[in-house]
Parts: structure tokens; C-alpha cells; sequence
């Protein structure tokens, strides 16, 4: 099956078996749904992430992840010395439709994260951190700007940083302890750059769009150690 309008991209089969929404899009494994049954496609249910995590399932699908793995995130998250990712990884052809038809992923007009915004416009209690009950995770040293261009990375081991035992989602996910954060080992298997739903070749244009991503991130995580330091 294909999705019309949206570059006419075959939905992969491992996707098959996905709930669909009222555009026909399959909804991701790991989305979080509202009280009203409403899923915010940029949100994840935190309790799914670390189940998909433990079990090493993909994200997107559900299905047992194969032996290479593909994390989607932006350039810090790639390649900065601190970088690691919130997102669980994902099968290779359930990333590729993510970058292609995910309007976060793939639409040119979006600037900056739209977590809260869909929540406030769905009229949801959870637009108040205060009601979501462990749910949503939260980091709030996220870089809250959007990339200029995802970086799609393949690899095979990861290692884990992990929510203190004392902290709430520490408490609350006591089965085990809790993924606050994956870093898959380097150097990749593969690199990839996506750019408004299409992947691009690393040209001249593509590497100042990464340095300029490293330089703003940069300053914020300066800002956020000064933060921290008081």
C-alpha cells in the first residue's frame, strides 16, 4: 500500500499490522495516545520506550529489531561527543518511511519540536506537565529547534545511560532500571542525511548545515552547564 500525497511511499511491510489514523498514516508503536485515544506522533509513551528498549523491539513497528539498527535524530545526537538518543532504534525500512512521510521528519515548514503544541490543540490535560503521570519523559536540556537535516545512523551495539533509582521515572519504572538515554557505539555501520523527506548526498551545503548545527549546540549545552552550576 501506498500513502497518496506524501511522496507515494510504500508502507513497509513489518508496518503492516499498524493501526492506521484518519489520514491512513500507521501509527508508530511507541506513540503516545491521549486521554481522548488521539495519537501525538512526535510524543512517545514512555512505558512503551522502555519496553521496546528492553525487548529489543523497533520503535516504529513493534517487531523484533534485526542484528543492524538505525537510530533517526539530528546532528548532536550523531556526531557530537556527548550525543546519544531518547528515540529507541528502529528496522531500516521502518526509518526510511518515517524520514519520508513524518511530517516532523520530512515537512520543510517545521522549526522547531510541536510535542506541546499538538497537545494544546487537541485540547488534551497533558498539555499540563503536572497531568502526565510518568508518561512523557521530558529532557529538558533538549535542543528544542528542528534540524535542517536529520542524520539517519546504523549500528549494531549500544550502550545505556540510565534515570537514577531515586529520581520519579527511577521509581516509577522499578522493573528494571530505566533507559534515560541510548548511545549507540561508533563508529557507524552507516550514515545517511535526510533532508525534507528526501536523503541527500554529504556535499559542501550539507557539511555547513552540520557545523552550524554543532555551533548551536554548542551554546545551549554552555548554557545548560552554567544552569546547572548554580
Amino acid at each position: 500500500m501506498t500513502i497518496p500525497g506524501v511522496n507515494a511511499v510504500a508502507i513497509p511491510s513489518l508496518m503492516g499490522k499498524l493501526p492506521r489514523d484518519a489520514r491512513g498514516l500507521p501509527i508508530p508503536y511507541t506513540v503516545f495516545r491521549d486521554e481522548h485515544g488521539v495519537p501525538h506522533f512526535t510524543i512517545n509513551e514512555e512505558s512503551l520506550r522502555q519496553r521496546v528498549i528492553i525487548n529489543e523491539l523497533c520503535a516504529i513497528c513493534g517487531n523484533k529489531l534485526h542484528r543492524f539498527r538505525w537510530l533517526v535524530g539530528g546532528p548532536g545526537c550523531a556526531f557530537h561527543d556527548q550525543g546519544c538518543y531518547i528515540d529507541p532504534p528502529m528496522h531500516r525500512d521502518c526509518a526510511h518511511f518515517s524520514l519520508q512521510v513524518c511530517p516532523y521528519l520530512a515537512a520543510p515548514n517545521y522549526k522547531h519540536r510541536i510535542d506541546d503544541a499538538t497537545l494544546k490543540a487537541r485540547g488534551s490535560k497533558y498539555a499540563d506537565p503536572e497531568n502526565r503521570e510518568f508518561r512523557i519523559f521530558e529532557d529538558p536540556s533538549m535542543f528544542l529547534d528542528r534540524p535542517e537535516v536529520f542524520v539517519a545512523v546504523m549500528f549494531v551495539k549500544a550502550s545505556y545511560i540510565y534515570h537514577e533509582p531515586g529520581t520519579t521515572f527511577g521509581r516509577v519504572y522499578a522493573v528494571r532500571r530505566p533507559v534515560k538515554y541510548i548511545v549507540p557505539d561508533r563508529p557507524y555501520r552507516t550514515i545517511e542525511y535526510w533532508r525534507h523527506g528526501k536523503k541527500v548526498v554529504a556535499t559542501d551545503f550539507v557539511g555547513n548545515m552540520l557545523k552550524d548545527a554543532m555551533t548551536k549546540l554548542d551554546a545551549h549545552w554552555a548554557v545548560q552547564d552554567q544552569e546547572r552550576a548554580k
